[in-house]
């Protein structure tokens, strides 16, 4: 594997990036394709899923369903399936990359998980002909996730094989801006999909047509991977068959966990990454559902914002590999992170503004004649609370449907005391309008009521800024940053891991990554459902400080010294 060896940069340590052969950038390209490739799943899943998802389970259970003694929101629950699927991979991780690094096996282990993820995407598809929905939708899930988490670690196990190590940070920026753009590219097509089908009735079909291509679009440009990306063969054999080697890598992991005094440095960056990336995570991982569940963000709203991140990400990535250049990698993650924690605080002040108009209420009754009342519209009534009201006042809340005075006065009243999403407003006799108390613009329920208060009165309400485009701006600043901070944590990882280990250590980063999204989507869940949402969301910032302050101890040229030294 004389190209690897070239690439590496082990011949030529003063090479520069324009003077690599075609081959070798033919090889990079490669790599950068798969970004491309499953970035489709991070994107359009995260955009569509969640909140399809959360539609599902409100069809099934309304607001809220008790589980383990706990109010668990369709929020929540998502969460929840995320943290199932980060234990998986968590147990397995570690082991799995000692297993490839044995055996030569990391772009096959590659396929492998590329395969599960792609094919239990399109599976999804498939959750409408189940006669629980929600459930199969969540198996699917989270067997897609596992694939996705899985498939990503032993990608980025084949970086420092790729490329010297003087152009990590620029290669992995490459294959995060690659990721960006290609997951971008399949949402805007989504995008148009569904805004195009938003008032018809095949919308479901289509959603769920939308969510299977992905996992179409992720194996169909993964096989540009496979075939151009070649594998370095290990120095370290094992015996004894698939089974003997797979015990050898079990005692590597033990005995690596035993001698992690060897590499302190990366340890001590290892418990960094666990705390930032734990709030990071848990802030992407959520928003979707936090939007809809939350703020009463729409479908067609939230994609746009996930498109407008993705386009604005790529250049982001870029441009925080320049600053590394220029000063450190590890002074650009800090000044990334930094922006991640302004802008969280800066996201507790999003809220809807209160409907003014009549036209802007979910539920629209106009008085045709005296006592008798017409239902002009319904949009943003789901089916829980449609057959609430119908058992309410025995009428099928529908559009054109007539109602009296009495029904009139029984929908007012459940709507004032219940727990409802609903805003009602009554043209005639009556005039009234009233928003329920789980609506999204009646933000008193929370504890963090008063910052939403003052962001909303001062800024939101004056500029006439509704949440749709308030979502959209927290996207454009978003975007800068996350291309930062993830490209910038892998490859800061990979200039400290021993290279002929790299796919055993981007097992543990992918642990420690994997634990954060159980920890964070956890805690999420728990202070959601003790206290509210947006003190969960707060939560988050503590563990992104915590990271802040121990990268303070990290000494990355040294960390570099030790991975060497044990090579």
């Amino acid at each position: 594997m004389h190209l690897i060896k070239d690439c590496t940069g082990v011949l030529s340590k003063k090479m520069q990036f324009d003077q690599i052969s075609e081959e070798q950038k033919k090889i990079i390209r490669g790599w950068c394709m798969y970004d491309w490739a499953n970035s489709g799943f991070a994107t359009t899943i995260v955009a569509i899923v969640p909140i399809y998802f959360i539609a599902l389970f409100q069809d099934k259970f309304g607001d809220e369903v008790t589980f383990l003694n706990m109010d668990l929101s369709g929020s929540s629950m998502w969460s929840l399936a995320i943290a199932l699927s980060a234990a998986i991979i968590m147990l397995t991780g570690p082991i799995l990359g000692a297993f490839a690094d044995k055996t030569s096996s990391k772009k096959k282990m590659l396929i492998i998980y590329t395969v599960i993820g792609s094919v239990a995407t399109f599976l999804m598809f498939f959750s409408a002909y189940f006669a629980n929905p929600w459930a199969w939708f969540m198996i699917c899930f989270v067997t897609a996730n596992v694939g996705f988490i899985g498939g990503t670690a032993f990608y980025n196990a084949l970086l420092p094989h790729i490329v010297a190590p003087q152009f990590l940070d620029k290669v992995s920026a490459k294959g995060f801006a690659y990721g960006y753009i290609g997951g971008g590219l399949l949402l805007m097509i989504h995008l148009a999909i569904v805004f195009i089908y938003s008032e018809s009735d095949s919308l479901d079909l289509i959603t769920r047509l939308c969510i299977a291509s992905v996992g179409i679009w992720w194996i169909g440009w993964a096989i540009w991977t496979f075939k151009t990306v070649p594998e370095e063969k290990s120095s370290i054999s094992g015996d004894g068959g698939s089974q003997g080697v797979m015990t050898e890598s079990i005692k590597k992991v033990l005995i690596t966990i035993k001698n992690i005094s060897k590499y302190k440095i990366l340890a001590v960056y290892l418990i960094a990454y666990l705390f930032f990336t734990d709030g990071i995570a848990t802030v992407l991982s959520v928003a979707g559902a936090f939007g809809a569940d939350v703020l009463g963000v729409s479908l067609l709203s939230n994609m746009a914002t996930i498109l407008i991140v993705q386009f604005i990400a790529a250049p982001g990535a870029l441009l925080f590999s320049k600053i590394a250049d220029k000063y450190t990698a590890k002074k650009a993650l800090v000044v990334s992170l930094w922006g991640w924690v302004f802008l969280t605080i800066f996201a507790l002040g999003f809220a809807p503004i209160t409907p003014q108009g009549f036209d802007e209420f979910d539920l629209q009754i106009i008085e045709e004649t005296q006592g008798s009342f017409v239902i002009k519209n319904t949009p943003n009534i789901t089916e829980v609370e449609e057959d609430k009201l119908e058992l309410l006042t025995g009428v099928s809340i529908k559009k054109d449907s007539t109602l009296n005075n009495e029904q009139i006065s029984f929908i007012l009243q459940e709507v004032k005391n219940d727990q409802y999403k609903l805003s009602v407003a009554i043209q005639g006799s009556i005039n009234e309008k009233i928003v329920g108390s789980l609506h999204p613009s009646n933000i008193d329920r929370y504890k963090l009521n008063g910052w939403t208060n003052f962001i909303r009165n001062n800024l939101w309400i004056p500029l006439g800024i509704g949440i749709d485009i308030q979502w959209l701006i927290l996207g454009s600043l978003l975007g800068i940053f996350m291309g930062g901070s993830q490209s910038l944590a892998r490859s800061i990882f990979a200039y400290m891991v021993p290279v002929k280990e790299s796919a055993e250590f981007f097992g543990f980063f992918a642990l420690i990554g994997r634990t954060a999204t159980i920890i964070g989507p956890l805690s999420y869940a728990i202070f959601s459902s003790k206290w509210d949402s947006k003190i969960a969301i707060l939560s988050l910032l503590i563990l992104m400080l915590i990271g802040l302050a121990l990268l303070k101890y990290v000494n990355v040229e040294k960390g570099r010294k030790q991975a060497e030294s044990v090579n």
